[in-house]
């Protein structure tokens, strides 16, 4: 089984928890009774994420007389969890800074179960059955696992890998009194045709294309401020500051990655024409 921690697996985790209860009260009389067959479910569960086929996971019917037990093991300020948190944090690659690995948006000010706890609570505090999420993303989520395809919809920060190339860009357009900047997903760098749907599924459910939209015009001003404090007053001035600001964006790749909504919005409008064209207007200069 999967270690968690680098020492645990989760269904000893589970066990630990289970021990700190009252002993003599009735949720840890049933949960100590069915140890073995959480224990059987916790290894249905890590085969069928091994092998990205949670969406095909039914949830237990042995256990179904013991779900308000269950249930009762699952709060956001009990020890398991809470070591969770930090322990996903300090140690998942793929997120960062305590922010909602879904959308990479907001903080991630709820702990979301992948596999909903009320439809399979055997999971409810099954560690790789946990990931940190905000409340929006939540929302969207629901109890849903795979769309009205049969397709799961949410990427799986345990096994799915997202690839160190592009897929999502930011299209600059000009509007009377200014620019807009317009997030769309293409696969114009050859993402394994398979992962680059599941990202397109992702993006359509979590509305990922209009609320990174809704954050590009709020941010779009902090790069105007950018070049109008760079001290140009020539074209090469001009494609200096944008060269210095392309590096920084690749810097901060490295960490959060090329497809970053904000990344992705600044290495753009680095390079956009369009912008550049806007900006020197607004610098009274003639490119």
């Amino acid at each position: 089984m999967k270690r968690y921690a680098g020492e645990k697996t989760p269904y000893e985790l589970f066990s630990e928890a289970v021990d700190r209860k009252d002993k003599n009260s009735a949720d840890t009389i049933a949960l100590n009774a069915n140890k073995h067959k959480v224990e059987i479910a916790y290894r249905y569960y890590e085969r069928t994420m091994d092998s990205q086929k949670l969406g095909s996971l039914t949830p237990s019917r042995v256990l179904s007389s013991v779900k308000e037990h269950l249930l009762g093991m699952y709060s956001s300020r009990c020890k398991l969890v809470k070591d969770f948190r930090n322990w996903h944090f300090n140690n998942n690659p793929q997120t960062y800074y305590n922010v909602c690995p879904y959308c990479t948006i907001n903080s991630a000010n709820t702990t979301e179960h992948i596999l909903p706890k009320e439809v399979y609570p055997e999971y409810a505090v099954n560690v790789l059955n946990l990931i940190p999420a905000c409340s929006e993303c939540n929302s969207f989520k629901l109890y849903d696992i795979v769309d009205q395809n049969g397709e799961i919809f949410t990427i799986n920060f345990y096994t799915d890998t997202l690839p160190d190339i592009r897929y999502l860009f930011a299209r600059i357009t000009h509007i009377e009194g200014g620019v807009q900047l317009e997030y769309y997903l293409e696969n114009r760098n050859g993402v394994d045709a398979n992962l680059y749907a599941l990202i397109e599924r992702h993006f359509k459910r979590f509305h990922l294309i209009d609320r990174y939209y809704a954050k590009a015009v709020q941010e779009l001003s902090n790069i105007k401020n950018y070049f109008k404090s760079e001290d140009i007053s020539s074209e090469d001035d001009y494609d200096r500051a944008a060269n210095k600001l392309i590096r920084k964006t690749d810097e901060d790749s490295i960490e959060y990655g090329r497809n970053h909504w904000r990344i992705v919005m600044y290495y753009d409008a680095a390079t956009s024409p369009v912008f550049k064209s806007y900006m020197m207007a607004q610098l009274h200069l003639r490119p």
